[in-house]
């Protein structure tokens, strides 16, 4: 009797543990399932997110390139820096001369070109009228766009630049810039301009304009420019003889 007694606790004493194992397991289960379902409503967003991330991949920029972007934006404040400190010492200049010798009045026929906006570059005219206004804005850099070589003339400008130190090098940036701060100095008193004609009338792809140029003190001068037709339009040809000017001033 007694044997039969332990017999059914043994008997109920494993039934409570297979049914607690059941119940344990279902739990489990019925977890796994509910985080199949999250991970199932998940998807779509994970899908999102890689396809975000391989987009943002994609767009960075590689690191040589990065590298080139820090210099070029380094250069570029460097020429703001120069072309800031160009400007103020014309300026300064500009107004000591003034002191000393007072603007004249303008000669009959004389265009002030402080009144010369940027006429651009379809016609001859607007050539010289554009050149005029970058040389009053002090802005060699809109004078360079406006500048071409002749051949003997760019092999000298491409040495003579190349002979510059190389912090000059960065500020300028290319030989038209060089040449765009030699005539910003060159006619940095000018005050008044009488374009007088071109040669020959009408001009072809390759003429000349002739032009009458007053300074601040009154002198008057004759200034001749040859001027060819260009895909960008009528710009000044730098002849070998400016290079020769620019470098003994250099020296």
């Amino acid at each position: 009797m007694a044997m039969k007694k332990r017999s059914i606790w043994l008997f109920g004493a494993l039934l409570a543990a297979g049914v607690i194992q059941f119940a344990l397991q279902q739990q489990a289960q019925a977890r796994l399932r509910d985080e199949i379902a999250v991970l199932g409503r998940q998807k779509p967003a994970w899908a999102r997110l890689r396809r975000e991330n391989q987009r943002l991949t994609a767009s960075l920029v590689p690191r040589e390139e990065l590298e080139r972007l820090r210099r070029e934006q380094s250069e570029l404040e460097h020429l703001r820096a120069a072309l800031a400190t160009t400007r103020t010492r014309i300026k300064v200049q500009a107004e000591a001369h003034a002191a000393n010798d007072p603007p004249k009045p303008l000669a009959p026929g004389m265009t002030p070109v402080a009144s010369l906006t940027n006429a651009g570059l379809d016609t001859p005219t607007a050539a010289v009228l554009s050149f005029f206004w970058a040389v009053a804005q002090i802005d060699a850099d809109a004078l360079a766009k406006q500048l071409v070589f002749s051949p003997d003339a760019r092999i000298k400008a491409e040495a003579l630049f190349a002979s510059l130190d190389e912090a000059s090098r960065q500020r300028l940036g290319t030989p038209e810039k060089m040449m765009g701060v030699f005539f910003v100095e060159m006619f940095a008193r000018t005050s008044g301009l009488q374009i007088v004609g071109y040669d020959p009338t009408p001009p072809p792809d390759f003429s000349a304009w002739r032009a009458k140029v007053q300074t601040a003190g009154g002198r008057l001068r004759d200034v001749d420019f040859p001027i060819q037709r260009t895909a960008d339009g009528w710009r000044e040809v730098i002849e070998a003889f400016w290079i020769d000017n620019w470098s003994q001033y250099l020296r």
